[in-house]
């Protein structure tokens, strides 16, 4: 990751809306679209290779379903904002959605409700989903991570910066 990848993330989102606007599409594409803009550094990153750009221009690219991408979830710059920065995280993805896309914010965590560590191999074997269950046994957490996890959880295949995933780094299943 690196300034070159973080300002193509920025212009990707930056070219997706001022199409959806400019070209009076229906605001449901901002979900569904199976296009999105790259340029060569950023199609590359994403994997996509099938009618990728080349060099430092970015070019609508149709098809991203293929590579389980599509509409602004599949944005790296959503996946990156909302991570910690050694590992993805459903709690931030999952509150960005709630507050920022569907208006409705959660209150903020009380100041006992622990931290995850910043490195998802430090998690004793645990998956992320497995840490968050143990998390919501408490009964002050569930009432928020109940409305937050679901949102976050299927986003978790998008590592911190945005590249699809199947297993974590440690080998372990996403799911």
């Amino acid at each position: 990751f690196n300034a070159e990848l973080k300002n193509a993330m920025y212009e990707e989102a930056n070219h997706f809306f001022d199409y959806l606007i400019r070209a009076k599409r229906p605001l449901r594409e901002m979900f569904t679209a199976d296009y999105t803009f790259l340029n060569q550094r950023l199609a590359e990153h994403y994997g996509v290779s099938k009618h990728a750009p080349q060099g430092k221009d970015f070019a609508k690219v149709e098809g991203m379903s293929e590579y389980r991408r599509g509409g602004f979830l599949g944005f790296g710059a959503i996946h990156a904002a909302t991570s910690a920065p050694l590992r993805t995280s459903p709690v931030k993805r999952g509150n960005f959605l709630l507050s920022r896309v569907l208006g409705t914010p959660t209150p903020p965590p009380p100041a006992d409700a622990g931290m995850l560590p910043a490195d998802d191999k430090k998690f004793g074997g645990q998956t992320m989903r497995e840490r968050l269950l143990a998390h919501q046994r408490n009964a002050t957490c569930a009432g928020c991570h109940s409305r937050i996890d679901p949102l976050g959880f299927p986003l978790e295949n998008f590592d911190p910066v945005g590249r699809w995933r199947d297993q974590y780094a440690d080998g372990q299943s996403i799911y």
